[in-house]
């Protein structure tokens, strides 16, 4: 759980760090800002969609991940309805993956535990 929790704050970090070196260096207010950033978002959710599907719908990363998105949503969504989309359509693809890895039994297993099969 800690390591999966890190993974997802780290996954979190980078796209909000990409965004604020954009703020740093002159890219903000209704120009470029709101569409970048929310590429940017749409990125980082892929990857972390992937991530969540390559390690059987870790759900304890989906759930840090989508946490995070929430503040990124919180903090940029009252700016652009386009970082909105962007943090809901990301949250969508990692909640999505977490739940296809997670129909299958043997994964569900893996993250949540239960008893083995005779």
């Amino acid at each position: 759980l800690p390591f999966s929790a890190l993974a997802a704050w780290l996954t979190a970090a980078s796209i909000v760090n990409v965004s604020a070196s954009l703020v740093y260096h002159g890219v903000w207010g209704d120009g470029p800002y709101p569409a970048i950033t929310a590429l940017i978002v749409l990125v980082g959710g892929t990857i972390a969609a992937l991530a969540v599907w390559h390690s059987r719908g870790n759900p304890w990363y989906a759930a840090v991940f989508c946490w995070a998105l929430l503040a990124i949503y919180f903090r940029g969504g009252q700016e652009s309805a386009l970082i909105v989309i962007a943090c809901a359509v990301s949250a969508l693809a990692v909640i999505y993956a977490m739940l296809a890895k997670l129909s299958d039994r043997s994964d569900r297993r893996h993250w949540l535990g239960g008893a083995n099969p005779v």
